[in-house]
């Protein structure tokens, strides 16, 4: 192996633990203020009709109506608060937020 892909993997492997230490001072952070559960804002979230469907949470603690939840990543997300939970057949549920101020 090269000495410029011997830094390059050194860089990426630092990368990697940065990003990994930095979810987890978040999550850390959520989990005191409360928060339930954590999830990027990605195709699971309908931001037009505020569902959320948790299908890969960073974590989540069983959440129920009036739970503090987190949207987005450590660098941009947003609280909300459950207000509603939409059930659906063969999938988990959807469940309706909206953003707290």
């Amino acid at each position: 192996m090269g000495k410029s892909t011997e830094d390059f993997f050194k860089s990426w492997s630092s990368t990697i633990d940065e990003s990994r230490l930095k979810e987890r001072a978040w999550i850390s952070h959520l989990l005191d203020m409360g928060v339930k559960a954590a999830h990027r804002n990605d195709g699971w979230v309908d931001r037009e009709k505020h569902l959320i469907a948790l299908v890969y949470p960073f974590f989540y603690h069983s959440i129920a109506i009036g739970d503090l939840i987190a949207i987005g990543d450590p660098d941009e997300y947003f609280l909300a608060r459950i207000i509603g939970v939409v059930e659906r057949q063969l999938c988990d549920p959807q469940w309706e937020y909206e953003e707290e101020e």
